[in-house]
């Protein structure tokens, strides 16, 4: 069996041309502080090609008349060194890999690079060893990650099914006087009995007020009673991302004004959902979604005065200041691209991952009332594009106010 990965080989043969070469590293172990090393993860350009997860390795991948042309470099197996780490995969293992055409010591990499053709475009992060003019790697590779093949989508899809563990034991054990830290290790209980310690982020575990920092990661604060907990987490699964948000109340019934903002939040989602269809853009699909949440919000007073002027003013933009999503795979945040060559707005296809996840973040202000206060709520889940519409990978998780009550009263 090789340690490459066919899907993805076939989606760089179309996207290169040949005699174009790309360069793709694992990437260095990196220091957390002293002697103590971050757990190591391979690049996820490379995870896209290899299984391998070890420092300092190489794969350079030329389109030739006859196909591709795969050179390995990587570091040797070491029995000390294997004697304190898991050990390195040994180079005559790798030799015997039917797709690879050569395999050679991490240390000849720089060599080889200067014996490059030079007739067609390289592609390359960059990195102190690349001394050759290259072109962005993510020109190549954003193309080739946009649609997702089925062994892609099965590890997304148990991704998600181990975050669902975690958000719905969350709803059903979180009480005031907890603290965030708690409930971030409970999230993962389930993944870790299946052996699974990754996260695809870190995950924000908001109570109250703190629902309103996008990104809060100190998750060390207690939970207060009659206020809502935002839980953005998702596991990860080979290297594969889940990103899914839920919002809860702490005391386990949303108050009046909590349930009216909630129920702007999951209309404007569900709508989105509903037009998350082939063709659909990121733009338009952005601007529905702000225009809705302005009608709802004027619908149950939280705004008042007109639409036009809301609109005239950004007041929108106060209260939800961030996308309405993003692509998603080996990174949270797919890096692929959201216009074409020529500079215009990819449109949906079959096989792309999106998350959907408005939101709405109410920080105290004189001219909101104060029932409104300190609220923040968002909801996201994981969508496939398919040839019949949206198909919502993470359905399974609890977010209506209904379903949402009921798992947090057992």
């Amino acid at each position: 069996m090789s340690i490459l990965k066919p899907f993805a080989l076939t989606q760089l043969q179309a996207h290169l041309k040949t005699g174009e070469i790309c360069i793709i590293l694992s990437g260095e172990e990196k220091t957390r502080n002293h002697d103590v090393h971050y757990p190591f993860r391979a690049s996820s350009h490379f995870k896209y090609f290899c299984t391998l997860n070890e420092t300092d390795c190489a794969l350079v991948i030329e389109k030739t008349h006859k196909g591709l042309k795969i050179n390995l470099f990587k570091k040797p197996y070491d029995a000390q060194s294997a004697l304190w780490t898991s050990g390195r995969m040994p180079l005559n293992q790798a030799k015997e890999d039917p797709l690879i055409e050569d395999v050679a010591l991490f240390e000849q990499f720089p060599a080889f690079l200067q014996s490059l053709p030079t007739g067609g475009n390289i592609f390359s992060d960059p990195h102190a060893l690349i001394e050759i003019k290259t072109l962005p790697l993510n020109q190549i590779m954003g193309k080739c990650r946009m649609l997702k093949k089925d062994a892609e989508l099965s590890d997304i899809q148990k991704a998600i099914n181990l975050s669902a563990h975690g958000h719905k034991k969350l709803m059903q054990t979180t009480l005031p006087g907890m603290n965030e830290a708690q409930l971030a290790l409970t999230f993962m209980h389930e993944a870790a009995k299946h052996g699974i310690s990754e996260q695809a982020y870190p995950p924000i575990i908001a109570g109250g007020e703190r629902a309103c920092i996008l990104h809060y990661c100190e998750n060390n604060q207690p939970l207060q009673p009659d206020t809502l907990v935002l839980i953005d987490a998702g596991i990860e699964v080979n290297g594969y991302a889940s990103d899914i948000t839920r919002t809860f109340p702490v005391s386990g019934k949303f108050s009046p004004a909590q349930k009216a903002l909630y129920e702007v939040v999951l209309a404007v989602q569900a709508h989105a959902i509903e037009h998350a269809i082939i063709g659909q853009t990121w733009s338009k699909l952005n601007q529905e979604a702000k225009d809705l949440m302005l009608d709802k919000l004027l619908e149950i007073g939280f705004l008042s005065g007109t639409k036009i002027n809301h609109q005239k003013n950004n007041t929108l933009s106060k209260y939800f200041y961030h996308g309405l999503g993003h692509w998603l795979g080996l990174d949270v945040h797919d890096p692929c691209p959201y216009k074409n060559s020529d500079a215009q707005e990819v449109a949906f296809e079959a096989g792309m991952v999106i998350t959907i996840e408005p939101g709405i973040y109410v920080r105290p202000s004189p001219d909101i009332d104060e029932k409104w206060h300190n609220i923040g709520i968002r909801i996201e889940d994981d969508i496939l594009i398919t040839e019949t519409g949206a198909k919502v990978l993470s359905a399974h998780i609890p977010k209506t106010i209904d379903e949402i009550e009921a798992l947090c009263q057992k």
